[in-house]
């Protein structure tokens, strides 16, 4: 039986994006105001997509920070399992001193002992407690970074290329895989990606 209340685990899920860039050219003078209206459905569109599952599985960003959230989750796991056998090795202490019939002979001790397990225990949750905080932080603070650098990314690169819309597949039922571009946005993601040390990670 184990004295803490175990954590639930947590994984880290980049949620990604629907990005989409309206790329209009310069203004000219004299131009009908009909002219900048955003296009209809039925009109000529550019339309491109990408693949989220495959980019979050290759740009390096999103790879380096998942292997920053296994290390997190490792010293989460080892923390927790050092608390709970403190507190294991407290009680096999107070069953040792009832076995030797110390709380018999001295009701002090018992009440001392019993203190100082209540402590234990509170000081063990408060410990895992305030890690799960620390690494729930680091892992909204990361998520955060990597959508927005790909977001960034798409806009620039939907008006580079004169695209007007960058879908998520995942938000399609069906699109030609030749208007697939994920391969491009990963290699140009990489080629701009410099690895760094992870934010905060303790």
């Amino acid at each position: 039986m184990e004295f803490l209340n175990r954590i639930s685990k947590f994984a880290f899920v980049a949620l990604l994006f629907v990005a989409m860039a309206s790329c209009q050219g310069e203004k000219k003078a004299e131009v009908p105001a009909s002219a900048n209206m955003p296009k209809q459905a039925n009109e000529n569109m550019t339309v491109r997509y990408v693949d989220a599952d495959t980019l979050l599985k290759f740009y390096n960003l999103a790879k380096d920070y998942n292997e920053s959230a296994t290390r997190m989750q490792n010293q989460f796991d080892a923390l927790q399992k050092a608390q709970d056998e403190k507190l294991r090795n407290l009680q096999a202490s107070f069953a040792q001193k009832q076995k030797n019939n110390v709380y018999a002979t001295n009701p002090q001790q018992a009440q001392a002992d019993q203190a100082t397990y209540q402590n234990a225990v509170v000081a063990a949750q408060k410990a895992v407690g305030a890690k799960q905080e620390e690494i729930a932080k680091i892992l909204e603070e990361n998520q955060t970074d990597l959508n927005n650098k790909i977001n960034d990314f798409l806009k620039k690169y939907a008006k580079e290329k004169g695209y007007d819309m960058i879908l998520n597949k995942a938000a399609t039922f069906y699109v030609d895989p030749k208007f697939d571009v994920t391969s491009d946005v990963v290699e140009r993601l990489n080629k701009e990606y410099t690895k760094v040390a992870p934010k905060k990670e303790k």
